[in-house]
C-alpha cells in the first residue's frame, strides 16, 4: 500500500519527464542538478531516495549554497563547478572566509570555535 501512495506522489521540483527514442529512457525522470550530469530515475520514489541521498543537508557548497546528503556529492559538485569546498561561513566566526583542507578539519573548527 506504501508503494501505492509513492508512486502517486509528484517528483520533487524540477525533475522533468524524459521522452526519449530509447525504450528504457521513456517516461524517465531526470534529475536537473547540474552536477548530476542527466541522471535519470526510474520512477518518482527514485527521484526522491536521489534527492535524499544527494541533495538534501548536512553538506552544503560554501559557494552556492546546494545541498547534499554526502561528501562524494559535494566533492563532484565542487569539481564540477570549481567551488571551493570547506569555507566558514558562520557569522561572528574568527575563521569565517577561511577554506578548509578536509571535512575534518573543518568539523573540528565548528566543534571547537566559541561562535559555532
Amino acid at each position: 500500500m506504501m508503494s501505492t501512495m509513492v508512486d502517486n506522489m509528484e517528483p520533487p521540483p524540477g525533475y522533468f519527464v524524459l521522452a526519449s527514442p530509447n525504450d528504457g529512457e521513456n517516461g524517465t525522470y531526470a534529475c536537473p542538478d547540474d552536477g548530476c550530469d542527466g541522471v535519470v530515475c526510474g520512477s518518482i520514489q527514485d527521484c526522491h531516495m536521489h534527492n535524499k541521498e544527494w541533495h538534501s543537508p548536512p553538506y552544503t557548497c560554501a559557494e552556492c549554497e546546494a545541498n547534499f546528503a554526502s561528501d562524494p556529492a559535494l566533492s563532484r559538485h565542487a569539481k564540477a563547478t570549481g567551488h571551493p569546498r570547506w569555507i566558514c561561513q558562520r557569522d561572528g566566526c574568527e575563521l569565517r572566509g577561511v577554506e578548509f583542507e578536509s571535512h575534518l578539519t573543518y568539523r573540528a573548527h565548528t566543534t571547537k570555535s566559541a561562535a559555532h
